[in-house]
């Protein structure tokens, strides 16, 4: 398993089995604040890595989750805050953020699923609050939401919209991708092809 960085940031080394996010001893330059973060896992297995940050609201550049191989790397958020430019979830392979509570606030573009033969998933549920500048579902990703809140400027849904609970507004939406809901959902337009 190994964890990287493209260009600049800090790197996250699991050495003594630790999965979690504030843990200074399993980055390579200590918690991450103003990197471009790259969590990637290459040896097949599935990881999760747990985040929190109690002190004070992780802000970052560019955020990637992504298993190169057939496992999937996941982040988890129960808690906390954190900030981010941007967050691509599965690059050229599988990843996964869930987040049950905290706030995810991404100022530009949430990416699911960035190359093509990629799996991004964002799962949304009980408190969590998501804020996002646009968000981009491509084919073979989905965004599932049971709870919390997900605001965005914009939608761009090539895969699949999935919401049971909670609360969505998904500014101006369009693709060819499927879009269900079934909690309270807002949009400023809708050129959706499957809802």
């Amino acid at each position: 398993f190994y964890a990287t960085v493209w260009l600049a940031g800090d790197t996250f080394n699991p050495s003594g089995n630790s999965t979690s996010w504030n843990s200074s001893s399993a980055w390579m330059s200590g918690v991450p604040n103003f990197n471009d973060v790259m969590l990637i896992s290459s040896d097949g297995a599935s990881r999760v890595i747990t985040y929190s940050n109690p002190g004070s609201a992780s802000t970052i550049y560019n955020l990637t989750i992504d298993a190169t191989n057939s496992g999937t790397m996941t982040l988890l958020q129960t808690q906390d805050s954190l900030t981010s430019s941007s967050e691509t979830i599965g690059f050229i392979g599988t990843g996964s953020h869930t987040q049950s509570g905290g706030a995810n606030n991404i100022s530009g573009a949430l990416l699911l699923g960035a190359k093509a033969g990629s799996s991004g998933v964002y799962s949304l549920s009980a408190t969590g609050a998501l804020t996002c500048g646009s968000m981009q579902i491509n084919s073979g990703s989905s965004f599932n939401q049971s709870g919390g809140r997900v605001i965005s400027g914009s939608t761009a849904n090539n895969g699949v919209f999935s919401q049971t609970a909670g609360t969505a507004s998904l500014g101006a939406v369009a693709g060819s991708g499927a879009m269900r809901v079934g909690g309270t959902t807002s949009v400023t337009s809708l050129s959706q092809q499957s809802v």
